[in-house]
């Protein structure tokens, strides 16, 4: 199942207003673009229209057209009855940042990691299980140094609180549940 047109054609519009922000490698990056499927190119638009302009020149497109790939088979095949509304996917379960954490491929890892946990169970009972998974996984300690990506958090095995909370997010999202970091 695609996106809905007025979807489609609500994420383009806002593309081609802030396409001059992609800079000199913008006129790459929509040629790339080209080659990809309807559902793919409306999720790479919605990308390039909302990320943050250092995200553009920091990473490649390869790296986006990987999170474009997971999310759509998320979207796909989702482990859920329902399907989540479109708006709320984009924004919850598909978008790639969290804050302003170091960017990297962990949600294949993550969903590998609870597919069992959360199959068969239903959308708050798999929240619960993935918020267990996470407290094994990642214990707090404090550091002053920038937002690391849940990978790295992963791998160490400690992380401060908007490290945890990164790290949570991406978890629930690469199991196709929305959320997002809210600060108090």
């Amino acid at each position: 199942m695609s996106f809905s047109q007025a979807l489609r054609d609500t994420v383009h519009r806002k593309f081609m207003e802030t396409r001059a922000t992609l800079g000199h490698g913008g006129e790459g990056i929509c040629e790339r673009m080209r080659d990809c499927g309807e559902d793919e190119r409306t999720v790479l638009e919605f990308f390039y229209s909302t990320m943050p302009a250092s995200d553009i020149g920091d990473y490649d497109f390869s790296l986006y057209q990987k999170f474009a790939r997971f999310g759509l088979s998320a979207w796909e095949n989702p482990f859920w009855e329902s399907r989540i509304p479109e708006d709320i996917f984009l924004n919850y379960v598909l978008s790639y940042r969290i804050n302003n954490e170091a960017i990297a491929d962990c949600r294949p890892l993550f969903r590998k990691e609870l597919s069992e946990r959360v199959r068969g169970k239903s959308m708050n009972e798999a929240a619960l299980k993935v918020n267990i998974w996470c407290a094994e996984h990642v214990t707090y300690q404090a550091t002053d140094d920038r937002t690391v990506s849940p990978l790295t958090v992963m791998k160490s095995s400690y992380g401060r609180c908007g490290e945890e909370s990164t790290f949570a997010v991406t978890a629930l999202r690469s199991v196709g549940i929305p959320a997002r970091q809210i600060y108090a």
